[in-house]
């Protein structure tokens, strides 16, 4: 038994030597023509991929997709890489663009080669853009948009900044960063810290085993009520001081921190409690089951 478990090393350590095969890779490279009378509606389908999107004054829409591949046998890099298909469809101010991947073989040490395939997308749009995107395994980040957001992806992270519309972002395994926005927003993550900063006017926040950080600005209003929740997980909240709302607070096994002149209504606990803030308004509602919850003020 001793000795297989030798041997089983011994191949590893010499598969893991074997170099790789050199990088091979390609691009995709688009300018699309768009009619400037009217926002842009950009849907991105990808799997195992990152996209950054950014804005410019021009009426146009620039794509850069960069394909590469890490594959020990240089004939099936070359292969993998031509199977990568990057596929656009462009239909006047609509357009969709989706990478698919080839069928890749599953790893046995010593058996099979290992599969490595790259891919980084890089879009330019005009500020009035509305964009869907979906990855499975990769992350998003983004800034300058007039426009509404969907964003989900199963593993990877978020990290928005200098948006006006409404965002919705949803990320299984990753942090969610949202900065400087203006408009309504929901996040949602099961197991990473969400950080929001800006002028909201619907906030849902909502994760599962991570701390949860909002930064309310000033101008901010209240057009639903808010919820806010962590299962597992710290919640600080900052307000402005004149900002109106009532509140409900509760934390199964924290304790709660309010350093903003709340008006009580009712006090059941250290972890419960009814209040009002001014003269009060919708109904914000703080959740953590296991985690502290904190309210200070906002002087932004």
């Amino acid at each position: 038994m001793k000795n297989i478990s030798r041997i089983a090393c011994v191949c590893f350590f010499i598969w893991a030597a074997l170099p790789l095969a050199g990088q091979e890779g390609e691009s995709f490279d688009r300018i699309i023509e768009i009619d400037d009378g009217k926002p842009v509606q950009f849907n991105f389908i990808d799997v195992d991929g990152n996209l950054t999107f950014s804005t410019w004054d021009r009426d146009q829409v620039e794509i850069h997709v960069r394909k590469e591949t890490r594959v020990r046998d240089p004939k099936r890099a070359s292969r993998l890489l031509k199977e990568i298909r990057t596929v656009l469809d462009h239909r006047g101010n609509s357009i969709r663009l989706e990478i698919r991947y080839p069928h890749i073989r599953g790893f046995i040490i010593g058996i099979h080669d290992t599969d490595r395939i790259d891919i980084t997308t890089e879009i330019r749009v005009p500020a009035r853009t509305h964009i869907t995107c979906r990855t499975e395994d990769g992350s998003i980040r983004g800034s300058g948009v007039h426009g509404d957001l969907k964003i989900e992806t199963e593993d990877g992270s978020i990290r928005v900044s200098d948006i006006t519309g409404d965002i919705s972002a949803v990320s299984e395994d990753g942090r969610i960063i949202l900065e400087n926005i203006t408009g309504g927003v929901t996040a949602e993550s099961e197991d990473g810290d969400i950080l929001f900063s800006g002028k909201a006017t619907r906030l849902r926040l909502e994760n599962q085993d991570g701390d949860i950080d909002a930064a309310v600005l000033s101008g901010s209003r209240m057009e639903t009520d808010w919820w806010i929740e962590s299962e597992d997980g710290d919640i600080d909240l900052r307000l402005p001081l004149d900002f109106p709302a009532d509140f409900y607070i509760i934390t199964e096994d924290g304790d709660i921190d309010s350093r903003l002149p709340i008006t009580l209504h009712d006090l059941a606990s250290r972890s419960k409690l009814k209040g009002r803030l001014n003269q009060g308004g919708k109904m914000l509602t703080l959740k953590t089951e296991d985690g502290d919850i904190t309210l200070r003020e906002n002087r932004k």
